[in-house]
């Protein structure tokens, strides 16, 4: 069985790019899936598609989902409930970065199911340095 990784996102392209950066670090054993932008096209979120995607992603042992914007998390939680008790054991829903938290997560998985190893991954992106000091540059 594989792990899960359902990004949640208003911008289905910002989800489709982030996707694919992930499936290049991915061996294979980590499911990637997306629910993202509304059951229209436009921007936003829906529960229902993230109720239907975590259904179909039922079969894998654990799911991570990663969320980008504010309103993704509360959309996230309405769709939650949802979901069997018996799929709801096995999602874990991620206070880390969309990004940084979701690549290290796949890293971090492709290795083997070690939940609590994948989270603390992930969160560690929260913590990531990019530049060092927030200084203007003349």
């Amino acid at each position: 069985m594989k792990t899960g990784i359902l990004l949640v996102a208003h911008s289905k392209k910002m989800a489709q790019g982030l996707s694919e950066i992930l499936e290049e670090v991915n061996n294979g054993k980590v499911k990637i899936a997306t629910a993202a932008g509304t059951h229209n096209g436009r921007l936003g979120t829906s529960a229902i598609k993230i109720a239907k995607t975590l259904e179909e992603m039922k079969s894998c042992e654990a799911i991570f989902v990663f969320t980008d914007l504010g309103s993704s998390i509360v959309t996230t939680k309405a769709a939650l409930e949802l979901i069997d008790e018996g799929l709801l054991q096995k999602i874990y829903t991620m206070n880390a970065p969309f990004v940084e938290g979701a690549f290290g997560a796949t890293v971090r998985a492709s290795i083997d199911l070690n939940i609590p190893e994948i989270i603390r991954t992930a969160q560690k992106g929260a913590r990531m340095e990019k530049f060092g000091k927030n200084e203007g540059h003349q």
